[in-house]
């Protein structure tokens, strides 16, 4: 997660050498907060064409039309616990995005509970490990899935 957002930092400033080139990989890693940022970016820079063609292209991919699978439902989860471990200034922007998406993505609440609890019993991924990381992933899952629907 840490190298994922290091480039939306380096995607966000225009002066840094490798702008362009985090944009692009933008494009193909991208989440919704990825979305969300590029948008924001391009209302205040308007004409830049190297915005609109990786929004165009993660667009499509973070549709209602693309149902979530466990992996990248555990790979958005663990996005948001790095934040939130990390206390990046990016944390509450992501969240709210990374979200939405899983909502969107989850199809009904019966899928994306299914989805998300498969998700948070996947083995960790090095240094997304420990108890702290595990309570934030289920703190997050119920934060997540809509009330009532038996978490």
């Amino acid at each position: 997660p840490a190298a994922f957002f290091a480039l939306h930092e380096i995607g966000a400033d225009t002066e840094h050498p490798g702008n362009s080139l985090a944009l692009v990989r933008l494009g193909d890693l991208g989440d919704a907060y990825t979305l969300s940022l590029l948008r924001k970016l391009s209302a205040a820079q308007p004409g830049r064409s190297a915005l609109q063609k990786q929004i165009g292209r993660l667009e499509p991919r973070l549709g209602g039309d693309h149902k979530l699978e466990v992996g990248a439902a555990r790979q958005l989860l663990d996005r948001i616990v790095w934040l939130r471990i990390s206390a990046s200034r990016q944390a509450i922007a992501a969240t709210t995005a990374i979200k939405r998406q899983l909502k969107v993505q989850g199809q009904s609440a019966d899928h994306l509970q299914a989805i998300l609890q498969q998700a948070i019993s996947l083995p960790p991924q090095p240094g997304m490990e420990g108890p702290v990381a595990d309570r934030l992933r289920r703190d997050l899952v119920e934060e997540i899935l809509p009330k009532g629907s038996g978490n």
